[in-house]
């Protein structure tokens, strides 16, 4: 992820007075940009992290149950 959605991110907090904000990769962030969003109060959420948000969103509810039947010749 490049430096430039941390830095439209942070553009975007300063214009509307946010306390913080919020970049999401499908994939990873470089330790350089760890470490610039943490200095603008950025949150990076990667795609791991994504995914577990995505499972404890769901924890609890019913998940659909299919059943298969065979295809008859």
């Amino acid at each position: 992820m490049s430096y430039k959605a941390i830095a439209l991110v942070h553009s975007n907090i300063a214009k509307r007075g946010a306390k913080g904000g919020y970049v999401v990769s499908t994939g990873g962030f470089s330790k350089n940009a760890k470490n610039y969003a943490e200095e603008l109060n950025v949150q990076l959420i990667d795609g791991s992290r994504l995914a577990e948000m995505y499972m404890e969103s769901i924890e609890g509810y019913p998940l659909p149950q299919y059943a298969l039947n065979p295809a008859s010749n």
